[in-house]
């Protein structure tokens, strides 16, 4: 550390989340010289993915960020309702991903990944089946013991003639509406009158959907908005995605899942081959003070100006200078001084929005959520589960029809996150 002391660098990135690191991983390739830090004693950041023994550390050591609040851990003992034992496996057993994303096949990450060669050294696996939540059939003829249930959402102009659960119709009328999504951009003058309208308007009012497909069509939004401020703009936007994300790599799916630990698998990945690009990483020590060089603005012998720079305070006070200077709100001080950088927003102000995320080990391989894709694909580990508007409360909600959606990532154990015979459940 005392090495660094009074030392210059092109850029320093403080963080090492995916967006640090893939930052970093490319600089490392244009002859700059980069200085790499993170304030945590691990990879990854917010996307970071912990054992449980490193998850419970976590939860108790490191104090609230701007991203994450208010956290904890429960381990559940004894058998389940079932007689099924609850016990857990080594902690190293498991993969807990903070940040569970799914990466769409059409994704400007992929192309990113292939062309730095980074794609080598990971592997990733489809995400099969979507799910819908439904807590009641609405069919009359129904038999009043029905419960909840979940239908599969289509994932095809074939699935959704094969249906039982549509009926001919509704078939037709939604395979015009796929068929309009994946070329929505050419037919502005059909849409652009709803762009800013709730979603649902646009299916009733233009297409005739019946009710029973809006919350199908809903669920490819990935919109953790309530469908009334799900606007049909960000609807098409994103089904077009999902369709056009379709068959690239193999049929029946859309979108992957890195396998070990999500993103923080990614950053990793990046920030090893960043350092045989020559970037220095060093972790557990952050930034704690930025401030403008004294010499700004001051001139040469020669008459040029010197180049910009800004001072930077590192842990264990060890004092550094750099031409940029770069991170999130998370990794950067929030105050600085002389000309730096500007106050970070504070937590709780009305630009700033939460979300309730969890992770559940579930004891069961639930095999149901991952059927076959189709002969010749591979076999799905992910799975997306959908609960609509109000499908679901909680002792603690009030919201009733208006709470927002839930969407639960379900990863098999074919995702080396945890081991076999249990599934990773992530609600957002």
């Amino acid at each position: 550390m005392d090495a660094l002391e009074g030392t210059h660098w092109d850029v320093i990135v403080s963080g090492t989340g995916l967006q640090q690191s893939l930052l970093v991983l490319a600089l490392s390739r244009s002859n700059k010289k980069i200085l790499h830090v993170d304030r945590n004693d691990f990879y990854g950041g917010n996307e970071a993915a912990f054992s449980l023994q490193e998850a419970r550390s976590w939860v108790i050591e490191r104090p609230s960020s701007y991203s994450l609040g208010a956290r904890a851990v429960e381990k559940p003992s004894g058998p389940d309702e079932s007689g099924a034992s609850t016990k857990l496996g080594p902690s190293r057993a498991y993969s807990l991903s903070l940040a569970p994303h799914l990466i769409f096949t059409r994704s400007a990450l992929l192309p990113i990944l292939v062309s730095s060669k980074v794609h080598r050294q990971l592997e990733f696996l489809p995400v099969g089946s979507w799910w819908v939540f439904n807590r009641s059939p609405e069919d009359p003829s129904s038999s009043p013991t029905a419960g909840p249930k979940l239908t599969k959402i289509p994932s095809s102009r074939e699935d959704v003639f094969a249906s039982d659960a549509i009926e001919i119709r509704s078939k037709r009328a939604l395979v015009k509406f796929l068929r309009f999504v994946a070329e929505y951009e050419a037919q502005a003058d059909v849409w652009e009158p709803f762009a800013s309208r709730p979603f649902t308007d646009f299916l009733v009012e233009h297409f005739k959907l019946p009710k029973d497909l809006h919350d199908p069509l809903l669920a490819l939004t990935l919109s953790l908005e309530h469908h009334s401020h799900t606007t049909t703009i960000l609807a098409l936007q994103r089904i077009a995605r999902h369709l056009r994300s379709m068959g690239v790599f193999g049929a029946g799916f859309g979108s992957l899942i890195p396998k070990w630990g999500g993103l923080s698998e990614i950053a990793q990945v990046a920030c090893r081959a960043g350092a045989v690009g020559g970037a220095v990483y060093i972790l557990g020590t952050g930034v704690v003070r930025v401030e403008s060089d004294e010499k700004v603005g001051e001139q040469n012998d020669d008459g040029s100006s010197q180049s910009r720079a800004v001072r930077v305070g590192l842990g264990g006070g060890i004092s550094v200078t750099a031409d940029w200077i770069v991170g999130s709100r998370d990794d950067l001080p929030s105050r600085t001084t002389r000309g730096g950088l500007e106050d970070a927003a504070t937590p709780g102000s009305s630009t700033s929005q939460s979300v309730s995320r969890a992770i559940f080990i579930v004891s069961s391989p639930l095999v149901p959520l991952f059927p076959p894709i189709s002969e010749g694909s591979p076999r799905p580990a992910g799975a997306v589960v959908y609960f609509p508007s109000g499908s679901i409360s909680t002792e603690e909600s009030d919201q009733g029809s208006n709470a927002p959606p839930i969407y639960v990532f379900a990863h098999s154990s074919d995702t080396g996150e945890c081991p076999s015979g249990q599934t990773m459940m992530t609600p957002n």
